[in-house]
């Protein structure tokens, strides 16, 4: 049995494999995922949607009003790259859907284009504009259709012009926004990923018609949901989010719009007390509360998670429905820095650290205190040491300069100015509490930082911050305590996915080392940890088996651990007789074979069975 490495073994080992072994490969589950993109583009008050598929085929959703397709639209497939556009959906024919196509199909060549057909034509410029520059290039729709969008991507339609799949042919006439219930809805899919797209689609208010009731069956439970009529009264009725319980919901408004979206009713079905969903918006509307400002929004998935981030980069990890993740378990998600009495009026928020070795799901996280309380239902996918920030109000105008984060429900949680007992909860168990009183850290103007991640800790172990954000609050949400003085001990974790995931059963394992970053790091695995390696007293909790014979030659096992302190690596787990039910364990260990310890510090093990 082998019990320890001698120093020229390591070091040889080192020289044999460090060329040949990429420091961060394409399936680094630590890394923002790829595949299938969708922009939400500002428009203005409006809608015009981008998804581009896995190999590059495009199809563009509405283009805005007139001279968004210039100013907005175009810049975007520009940006992304796109040459050509293959297909063009008109959800319908109000000038602030299809004012803007005309302009993209001017500025970038168009395969075809697609909408409902010559059925009540509206007599205006925009749809004569849209009509002509499309020419030869134009079809009717038929629900049911599939547009391909490589590699499995695709985008269903589900109803058009009063049409549902699947159904029957509903007659809009004599009722109000008989146009906008002519909508046409699409459902985008890309592995376990789902998405509705429904225009200005009618939901019975206001006098409409009713057609969300009649297409929501026929689409069933989403991720993402664009909101219907930019969150007017009129649609996203209580029957349609039963149906699709979207995790995340985005509506495309203008600034200061006459119309009030999206109004206080839309918001409060869809972001609530017991299911808090993540509420975007391209703009602030009318003042609204309960919905994160984005502007122009880009969705990236690779079919099992998916990221959502603003224009600066910023952006929040989720998984989508299917995924079997780790729930966070007591002590896994630390409550990180408080704000609770703001200079800005609406500036509250809280923030938290993911704290164990695993990635963690916040979905059904309840996050409560003597002032309310709320359950997340967004699926958050928190990394080791990473943040997720709860907010009183999503605006940046308004919230003194806070950067994305999770908008709580209007008025069901407030942090209490002088006192509180807050808590973090899953199902039955407590995840972290802080007590606090008037001799907490922070006060006005300044949020409360917590010191170490590493020990449990009451609210003495909270400091004032020290460095300032946005208008001109000290504290530093989102981003590193300004008082952190926390020595991350180095954690091994792993996210275990089944055959019925996209790309097959698989292993997804992060290595953590936020205080490592910069160093030689081994990942290995092995089917037991007793008795384990020793070398030069640093104890490595594997055995020195034939699977971690294996594995510590694989491609990406040994890489400098990066800036951000964490990397991963996608195993393909392949359908072995035997092996599927069999119990791992996985660690990593740091390499400095020409120092005096050759292996400094190792990870503890964690335990996986084989999918």
């Amino acid at each position: 049995m082998l019990g320890r490495f001698p120093r020229c073994i390591v070091a040889a080992l080192l020289a044999l494999v460090v060329l040949a072994i990429p420091s961060r490969g394409q399936g680094d589950p630590t890394r923002p995922p790829s595949g299938l993109t969708i922009v939400f583009v500002d428009v203005g008050q409006g809608d015009g949607t981008v998804i581009v598929g896995p190999g590059g085929t495009t199809l563009v959703f509405d283009g805005g009003p007139d001279g968004a397709g210039n100013l907005a639209m175009v810049p975007v497939l520009k940006r992304l790259g796109v040459k050509s556009v293959k297909y063009v959906v008109a959800s319908h024919y109000h000038s602030d859907h299809v004012g803007g196509l005309d302009e993209v199909m001017k500025s970038i060549a168009v395969a075809e284009v697609w909408d409902r057909g010559n059925s009540n034509p509206l007599n205006t410029n925009a749809y004569r504009d849209y009509v002509k520059e499309a020419g030869q290039r134009r079809n009717t729709l038929k629900v049911g259709q599939v547009f391909a969008l490589g590699s499995g991507a695709k985008a269903t339609v589900l109803a058009s012009d009063g049409h549902v799949i699947g159904g029957r042919k509903y007659d809009l006439n004599g009722w109000k926004q008989t146009e906008n219930g002519a909508s046409v809805v699409l459902k985008v899919e890309y592995g376990n990923f789902s998405m509705w797209l429904g225009g200005d689609l009618t939901g019975g208010g206001n006098g409409t018609f009713d057609m969300e009731s009649k297409v929501c069956p026929a689409c069933g439970d989403v991720d993402v949901y664009q909101v219907d009529h930019h969150g007017s009264n009129t649609s996203t009725n209580a029957n349609l989010v039963a149906a699709l319980r979207p995790e995340v919901a985005i509506a495309s408004c203008g600034y200061k719009n006459p119309y009030g979206h999206p109004t206080a009713t839309t918001i409060n079905r869809l972001n609530t007390k017991t299911a808090s969903s993540l509420c975007l918006s391209t703009s602030a509307g009318t003042g609204i509360i309960g919905f994160t400002v984005m502007s122009t929004t880009t969705l990236t998935t690779d079919g099992w998670r998916y990221r959502v981030e603003d224009v600066h980069g910023r952006g929040l990890d989720l998984y989508t429905d299917e995924v079997t993740s780790q729930a966070p378990g007591p002590g896994a998600l630390l409550f990180s820095e408080v704000h609770r009495r703001p200079t800005a009026s609406a500036g509250a928020y809280l923030e938290v650290q993911a704290a164990g070795a695993s990635p963690i799901n916040l979905r059904g996280l309840s996050v409560s205190g003597n002032l309310g309380s709320f359950t997340v239902a967004a699926p958050y996918r928190l990394l080791p040491g990473e943040r997720l920030l709860f907010v009183e109000h999503g605006d940046a105008a308004t919230n003194g300069g806070l950067p994305f984060g999770h908008t709580w429900p209007f008025k069901a949680f407030r942090l209490g100015t002088v006192y509180d007992t807050l808590a973090l909860g899953h199902a039955t168990q407590r995840v972290d509490t802080l007590s606090y009183t008037s001799g907490f850290a922070g006060g006005s103007g300044v949020a409360a930082e917590r010191i170490d991640f590493e020990v449990a800790t009451a609210a003495s172990g909270f400091r004032a911050a020290i460095v300032r954000y946005g208008r001109g609050d000290r504290g530093s949400p989102a981003g590193k305590n300004s008082v952190d003085a926390t020595r991350y001990r180095m954690r091994a974790g792993l996210e275990v996915l089944s055959a019925s995931a996209p790309g097959g059963a698989a292993l997804n394992l992060v290595a953590t080392g936020l205080g490592d970053t910069q160093k030689w790091d081994w990942m290995a695995l092995a089917y037991g940890t007793f008795p384990g390696i020793f070398v030069s007293g640093t104890y490595i909790p594997l055995n020195p088996d034939n699977l971690f014979a294996f594995t510590i030659g694989l491609p990406g096992f040994l890489a400098v651990m990066p800036s951000s302190g964490r990397r991963g690596i996608r195993l393909p787990v392949p359908d072995v007789p035997g092996l599927r039910g069999k119990r791992g364990y996985f660690a990593h260990f740091l390499i400095d074979p020409f120092g005096p310890r050759p292996i400094p510090s190792s990870s503890l093990a964690s335990t996986f069975i084989f999918p």
